[in-house]
C-alpha cells in the first residue's frame, strides 16, 4: 500500500470513526444527563446563584470570535504561501547557477533554491526548517556582492525562523481587530524583523550593498498576501533605507485615535471581565481555573 493510500484510509477511518462515536453520545440519554449534571454542579461551585450569568455567554462568543478569527487569517496565509510557493516550484532550477550560491551553500549549509523566473525574487519559507529562495532575475540584476547582501538577508531570517513568528504576528493582527494598536505593533514587529535582516547583510557585506540592492528591485516589487519575508517587502524599503544610513531605524508612530480607541475597547472588555469576576463565588486565583470547566 503506497503513502497516499494509506493516508486517505486513515482520514477516513478517523472520519467514520468520529462520526459513529458522536451519533453514538447524542443517542445515549444517560451520557447527556450526566453531562448537564456536571456543567450544573460546575455551575453551583462557580457562580454565586448556581447558573451561568448572561455575561458568561458574551465573554465566551468574544473568545470564540477571537479564536476563530485568528485560525481564519493563519490559514488564510498559510493557504496563499502554499499557492505563491506551488507556481514557483515547476520552476526550480536543479543546479546552481551562479558561485555566488555555490559559496553561500558550502559556508553555511543552507539550501539555497533557484527558481527560472524573470521577476527578481527573494525570500525565506518553511516553518520549521527555513529555506531561501531566489530567482534568476534577481541573480541577473544584481552584482555579486549585492547577491551576496540579499542571500545573508535571507539567511537570518532563517536562523530567526521570521516565516512562523511573522504568521503569528499576522493572526493577532486580525484577531483583536477590535484594538488598532496591535495592529500597528505587528506592523512594526514585521518592520524591525526586515531591519534586523538588513543590519546582518550590512555586518557581512556593507551597508551599501543591502541598499544598492533594495534600490534596484523596488520597482520590481511582487507585492501579494504571504507570510513569506521577502527582501522587497512593498512599502518599508524606504524606512529601511533610512535605517542603514542613519543606524536608528525611524518608525512609523501610533496615531492618538488609534491609542484613543484601543483604550475604549480595553476598558469595555476589562467591565466584562470584571462583570464576570463578580459574579463568582470562588478565590480571585481560581477564576482563570475554573472558567473552561463550563465551556
Amino acid at each position: 500500500m503506497t503513502k497516499n493510500a494509506f493516508a486517505s484510509l486513515l482520514q477516513i477511518s478517523t472520519v467514520v470513526g468520529t462520526t459513529l462515536l458522536t451519533v453514538w453520545v447524542l443517542s445515549t440519554d444517560a451520557v447527556i444527563r450526566t453531562a448537564i449534571d456536571w456543567v450544573h454542579r460546575c455551575c453551583g461551585v462557580i457562580f454565586r446563584s448556581g447558573q451561568i450569568p448572561e455575561i458568561y455567554y458574551l465573554f465566551t462568543s468574544l473568545f470564540v470570535v477571537w479564536v476563530f478569527l485568528f485560525i481564519w487569517r493563519v490559514r488564510t496565509m498559510v493557504r496563499q504561501t502554499r499557492l505563491f510557493l506551488d507556481t514557483l516550484l515547476p520552476l526550480k532550477v536543479n543546479h546552481p547557477v551562479h558561485p555566488v550560491l555555490v559559496f553561500f551553500q558550502q559556508k553555511y549549509g543552507v539550501p539555497v533554491i533557484v527558481f527560472d523566473h524573470t521577476r527578481p525574487l527573494a525570500f525565506s519559507y518553511g516553518w520549521k526548517r527555513p529555506n531561501i529562495g531566489i530567482s534568476t532575475g534577481l541573480i541577473q540584476l544584481l552584482s555579486p556582492l549585492e547577491l551576496e547582501a540579499v542571500l545573508e538577508h535571507e539567511y537570518h531570517h532563517c536562523l530567526a525562523r521570521d516565516p512562523l513568528k511573522m504568521l503569528f504576528a499576522a493572526g493577532a493582527a486580525t484577531a483583536f481587530f477590535f484594538l488598532p494598536v496591535v495592529y500597528r505593533l505587528c506592523q512594526r514587529y514585521c518592520l524591525e524583523k526586515e531591519i534586523e535582516a538588513d543590519r546582518r547583510a550590512a555586518e557581512k557585506v556593507g551597508a551599501k550593498a543591502v541598499a544598492a540592492a533594495l534600490y534596484k528591485i523596488t520597482a520590481f516589487s511582487s507585492g501579494g498576501l504571504s507570510v513569506i519575508p521577502r527582501f522587497d517587502q512593498e512599502g518599508q524599503n524606504v524606512l529601511r533605507v533610512k535605517a542603514l544610513l542613519s543606524g536608528k531605524p525611524d518608525f512609523p508612530k501610533i496615531s492618538i485615535a488609534d491609542w484613543m480607541w484601543s483604550g475604549i475597547s480595553l476598558l469595555l472588555l476589562a467591565a466584562v471581565m470584571a462583570d464576570l469576576i463578580s459574579a463568582m463565588s470562588v478565590g480571585p486565583f481560581m477564576h482563570i481555573c475554573l472558567l473552561p470547566l463550563t465551556w
